[in-house]
């Protein structure tokens, strides 16, 4: 060890904070309005963490994507300064437990991107060769789906009553049409 870690470890033990290097493995325990609390599964702590931030991947003041972790998501740490202390969430991880969402494209082709909410409602991007689409799912089955290959636009409320929009034209189907 160098003398400078040697000097950090020795004032982190007289200041009673601990100190950690790398990531850490953990998963969230309870969410309140201070941030994030983890259990550690990684590293020789097994005590609860301190309140933990939340990296995104766009963030700012009144503005960016806000994805929320969940209690019993399993996430990857960083600590600011080495400080655990000052535990980032970086992100979460899918594993034999927790696997990704139905219907993406876990090959090597790699064709799916999806956004899927707690109660399956989607937002599905295929970028299969030739056949591109973009599809919003709401959780009750609503969908509008974008399609390249069938040149396309639909609008469906359930499997009876749909609009489709297409360079043959306008169909609409549903048990009745009101038109003004």
């Amino acid at each position: 060890m160098d003398f400078f870690s040697t000097l950090m470890d020795d004032a982190a033990s007289l200041t009673g904070r601990g100190r950690a290097s790398g990531l850490r493995l953990a998963e969230v325990a309870s969410i309140d309005d201070d941030g994030y609390v983890l259990t550690w599964l990684s590293g020789d702590v097994r005590s609860k963490s301190a309140h933990a931030r939340a990296m995104a991947f766009m963030a700012g003041s009144e503005r960016g994507a806000y994805f929320p972790f969940e209690v019993g998501d399993e996430v990857v740490v960083g600590f600011v300064d080495c400080d655990v202390d000052q535990p980032v969430i970086l992100g979460a991880l899918w594993s034999d437990i927790d696997v990704p969402p139905e219907g993406v494209d876990t090959s090597s082709t790699n064709n799916t991107r999806a956004i899927v909410s707690r109660a399956k409602s989607k937002l599905v991007f295929d970028d299969t060769q030739g056949a591109t689409s973009v599809t919003l799912e709401s959780a009750g089955g609503m969908k509008l789906v974008l399609d390249d290959k069938g040149k396309k636009l639909l609008i469906q409320f359930n499997d009876s009553t749909t609009i489709e929009l297409s360079a043959q034209g306008v169909t609409v189907k549903g048990s009745t049409i009101n038109l003004n």
